[in-house]
């Protein structure tokens, strides 16, 4: 598999799924259609690509203003009956490089979905400015509320790459506003003379034969044969792998997770699993991969380590967690406000060791259980057995032995 390079320390190694074709290497058509006649191996991988759908014309052909992105939204999509929303993507020099269409609503709210977005701004050559534009069509164009918090979302979701993500501007044929900026006459309309593709994304391969990973025992299987370091199993919406990353430290994802939402766009995931027998997570891993599920609106399905399936420890922690979209980077994990509430060495030894063991019990108790699963299950052991694992007995877990100091 190919190996793509990835920024110094984070952690992340990325891996372009092994693409299986004909056995006698012609590629399927775009469309679908495949050659007669062929002997086909029905197991290939999605790629998407970015290709025109479409034309913007506008009297301007730079953005460096607010103004500029609110006069070429209004000149397209200023008089739409349903909100559209669309990225922007240019140089340093405000050139556009990319008009992405991402999403066309209802007439009062569109789609917005921040891995694909920020993917595909993310996957722009050159890109060093993102602007993202949508209408209002009820006439008002006051940004709402939920406009600034995608707005700042995808601010964060953009650091660290080079790209700067311009607040989110609402237009109406006469009004534009911005978060923080009260609303602004647009200007009179002039005429266009500038022409712009408009992008829409497009299966430059589809995807075939993939087995979707429906339990922890088909993703223990896939885990061992795939990716046996450890780490993020990319998914599409039938929970079928389409890519993998190797992971280092659950707990510092930054800034490797832009090539996860380089790898998510291009490959069409929903969401992701995480499979690494060498750990087990801790808390704030599980924590932290919950905040970027928030940030990123990539589900996470599951998640199995060195103990067993943790799946269901890690839905309630997501309840628990709520909306929090605030994951981090190795700055904050070694210095900043990850480490608000962390004790010092020396904090740690005046503990006892009676708190540090229910870490211990914790960990023997999730053994047992994935043992007791794992043994219920099993043809070959005695019935009687199996049937106490079902009911959760026939493995005795002794939280009270931890508490001995021998």
């Amino acid at each position: 598999m190919k190996e793509y390079p990835m920024p110094p320390n984070c952690g992340l190694k990325m891996h372009q799924p092994v693409m299986k074709y004909y056995t006698d290497g012609r590629y399927p058509t775009v469309d679908g259609e495949y050659p007669q006649d062929t002997d086909l191996n029905m197991e290939s991988y999605p790629e998407v690509k970015s290709k025109p759908i479409g034309v913007w014309k506008s009297s301007r052909s730079t953005i460096n203003t607010p103004e500029d992105a609110a006069v070429i939204a209004r000149d397209n999509i200023g008089s739409d009956a349903q909100e559209t929303l669309a990225s922007i993507v240019t140089d340093k020099s405000g050139k556009i490089l990319a008009i992405n269409q991402h999403s066309i609503g209802g007439p009062d709210r569109s789609q917005v979905y921040p891995a694909i977005l920020s993917g595909q701004i993310l996957n722009t050559p050159g890109a060093r400015n993102a602007w993202i534009v949508h209408n209002h069509p009820s006439g008002d164009a006051k940004v709402s509320s939920e406009d600034t918090a995608f707005s700042d979302n995808l601010s964060r979701l953009l650091e660290q790459s080079g790209i700067e993500a311009n607040p989110i501007i609402a237009v109406t044929p006469q009004i534009y506003s911005a978060p923080g900026m009260t609303d602004k006459p647009m200007p009179i309309k002039e005429k266009a003379t500038h022409t712009f593709d408009v992008q829409g994304r497009k299966f430059e391969q589809h995807q075939e034969g993939l087995v979707s990973i429906t339990n922890p025992y088909e993703l223990y299987d896939f885990g061992e044969k795939n990716l046996p370091g450890g780490g993020i199993i990319l998914v599409n919406t039938q929970n079928s792998p389409v890519a993998t990353i190797e992971v280092s430290d659950y707990s510092k994802l930054r800034p490797g997770y832009l090539d996860v939402l380089k790898e998510a766009e291009r490959r069409n995931a929903s969401g992701f699993m995480v499979y690494d027998k060498n750990k087990n997570l801790s808390s704030r891993d599980i924590d932290n991969l919950l905040a970027f599920e928030n940030s990123s609106r990539l589900g996470f399905v599951a998640v199995y380590d060195k103990t067993g399936d943790r799946t269901d420890e890690m839905l309630n922690r997501k309840t628990a967690l709520g909306g929090k979209t605030d994951f981090y980077s190795i700055k904050e994990q070694e210095g900043g406000k990850a480490n608000e509430g962390r004790r010092t060495v020396g904090e740690n030894k005046d503990r006892g060791r009676g708190n540090v063991l229910p870490e211990v019990r914790e960990k023997h108790a999730r053994e047992v259980d994935t043992q007791r699963q794992i043994s219920s299950e099993n043809p070959s052991a005695p019935r009687p057995f199996r049937k106490a694992c079902e009911k959760g007995q026939g493995l005795t877990h002794y939280p009270e032995g931890y508490d001995s100091p021998e």
